[in-house]
């Protein structure tokens, strides 16, 4: 930092410190090299003169060695209109992006993720716009020089030449040496590959280079299948898919180019992968899809902030259902077709359907029937002394079966608590019995409480549902309550939505125990080893194969379940600690779990 003298040049107060803002900013990025190229790049190419073809347009990023020895990356755009004074300014302030809703920068916090590859979150921006007009401006700890003092590089840097043409060049001071080996490797030029293969392909003739050397990808292999789907589709009232192409290859690809890549901008922002699980087949499928300028605006507004995904929210999960449909159907035309090794007869698949859906619609309700509108997740805090489950062991019972009820209570308080638990039985409202338990619980500990068996006489109780509910009461105040039932003589409720519509099978010696669930379907892999040591253990137990086989295949549909509950609360957990969340999860898994035995 001692070279670089700015005593003799006026500045001015920010109103943010660079170095927190800097490092709150690059902790958000899971992959700092992958989100720095694609900030830099696409900050240039936004500024592209020609919007159609790109012509004339490139960007360099190489580095500079001064006479003092410190090491500079530098980012140099041409075929761009520069930074005029209020692009300027915006591009210097905190969260003041100036773009257009196409382009593919626009939150105004890439200045943030280059200042991050500098030692001391340096930046200095030198900038020619279409009046001739030359400026140079620097950022270094909440300070940047006055708009109305003129300096040039040379003032800031020794022996440096200014920038002579239109467009920008961008130095990040004294670069971080290890950031400076990263630049120079195979995986970064793959990132830039990867992001920006359109713009570096036929349709553009633009150029980026590295070190001074162009980059190019080779030609993909020779196709053997091919199809051009969903043109001008519109996706409900927020735009239309312009084109999904498909792609088979004679010859496996490279990893950058297998799977659907989602473009917004020229720029790819995602991949949706092709679910292809036989190894001569599964690295030979590409694939890409391009929108509309509607439906690019509403992408951009739940665009991930590295620009590297998207929000589980509409558009976003209607499209995406829509490519994995059409990209399952393209793969099971390509894949040849296997005889079944293994052949079985499950006569009570609806009803182990209609089991999985009621566990499901019991504890994760918002998630039943595909396509149905989620409603947004209202969260409460959840009291720290608090009944943290409340179980049976059946629940569709029969005259002389026992009910064996357990229920665990939570102390996460800093006190020690004198509490009552009042346990209540009703039948269609009508209350047939009635506990209460004094308890005692210390502070940050957890009590289980064995409660009072039921015996279903059939003199005592009639036929139908019936409803046990715990309260736990503090001071004469009701703190928290659960309630679960169980069915005497009758079948249990069944669920009005169905989560899982449908169960297939498949074969594939890849370690894939199931697909993802869609429309409402699971395709359970017959020869995972999962499912092959259910056949091993009960082949000769005709009745306890079919049973075990059941439970597997419930619990696969909980678990999918599971997954989209978390996908839900996870959009809605920006206060919550991720722990806590995971946590929640977890205990309601097990709980789902263990009715899957009852």
């Amino acid at each position: 930092m001692e070279n670089l003298d700015i005593t003799s040049i006026e500045t001015e107060r920010i109103d943010w410190d660079d170095t927190k803002v800097v490092d709150r900013v690059v902790r958000q990025y899971e992959n700092f090299p992958k989100a720095f190229q694609k900030e830099c790049i696409q900050n240039s190419w936004d500024a592209r003169l020609d919007r159609n073809r790109g012509e004339k347009w490139e960007i360099k990023i190489y580095s500079h060695k001064d006479v003092n020895g410190k090491v500079h990356l530098i980012i140099e755009d041409s075929g761009t209109k520069g930074m005029n004074e209020k692009r300027l300014d915006a591009f210097l302030s905190l969260w003041k992006p100036e773009k257009e809703h196409l382009d593919a920068g626009g939150q105004g916090q890439g200045k943030f993720v280059l200042m991050g590859a500098s030692k001391e979150n340096i930046l200095i921006v030198e900038s020619i716009d279409k009046e001739n007009s030359y400026k140079c401006r620097f950022l270094h700890r909440g300070q940047k020089n006055k708009d109305n003092i003129s300096i040039f590089i040379k003032d800031l840097i020794s022996g440096v030449k200014p920038l002579n043409h239109l467009g920008t060049k961008v130095w990040i001071y004294d670069t971080k040496e290890d950031f400076l080996k990263i630049i120079t490797s195979k995986e970064f030029i793959d990132f830039i590959i990867e992001s920006w293969w359109q713009v570096l392909g036929e349709r553009f003739n633009a150029k980026i280079s590295l070190s001074n050397k162009e980059i190019k990808f080779s030609q993909l292999p020779p196709l053997k299948e091919e199809l051009i789907l969903l043109e001008n589709k519109q996706v409900e009232n927020f735009g239309r898919i312009k084109r999904l192409i498909l792609r088979f290859h004679e010859r496996p690809i490279s990893e950058i180019f297998q799977g659907i890549r989602v473009q917004r901008a020229n720029m790819m922002i995602t991949k949706i992968p092709f679910e292809v699980y036989e190894k001569d087949y599964k690295n030979r499928f590409s694939g890409y899809i391009e929108f509309d300028k509607d439906l690019e605006k509403f992408l951009k507004d739940i665009e991930k902030t590295d620009h590297c995904g998207f929000l589980y929210e509409s558009p976003w999960k209607e499209i995406k259902n829509i490519v994995r449909d059409k990209a399952e159907k393209f793969v099971d035309k390509i894949m040849p077709r296997k005889e079944e090794r293994k052949t079985f007869k499950l006569k009570n698949l609806n009803q182990l359907i209609q089991k999985a859906n009621q566990i499901i619609s019991e504890n994760c309700p918002s998630i039943m029937g595909p396509g149905t509108i989620i409603p947004d997740i209202t969260r409460k805090s959840k009291p720290l002394l608090r009944i943290k489950y409340l179980t049976i062991n059946k629940r569709e019972v029969k005259y002389e079966d026992t009910i064996k009820p357990h229920c665990s209570i939570v102390n996460e308080t800093d006190e020690d608590k004198k509490i009552l638990l009042k346990v209540e039985l009703k039948k269609e409202g009508n209350r047939i019995s009635k506990e209460e338990y004094k308890l005692r619980i210390t502070s940050k500990d957890q009590k289980p409480i064995k409660l009072s068996e039921i015996e279903l006489k059939k003199e005592n109780y009639s036929k139908g549902k019936y409803t046990i509910r715990a309260t736990l009461e503090e001071n004469r105040h009701d703190i928290d309550s659960k309630a679960t039932s169980f069915y005497l003589e009758i079948k249990r409720e069944p669920a009005k939505k169905g989560f899982v519509k449908n169960v297939k099978f498949f074969e594939t010696n890849e370690p894939v125990r199931n697909k993802s669930i869609n429309k409402g379907i699971i395709e359970i892999n017959l020869i995972h080893k999962d499912f092959v040591n259910i056949w091993e253990l009960f082949a000769r137990k005709k009745k306890q194969l079919n049973e075990q086989i059941g439970f597997f295949m419930i619990k696969i549909c909980l678990d999918e379940a599971i997954t989209e509950l978390f996908k839900i609360k996870l959009k809605d957990a920006h206060n919550l600690d991720l722990d806590d969340l995971i946590r929640e999860i977890n205990i309601l898994k097990d709980k789902m779990y263990y009715e899957v035995y009852t």
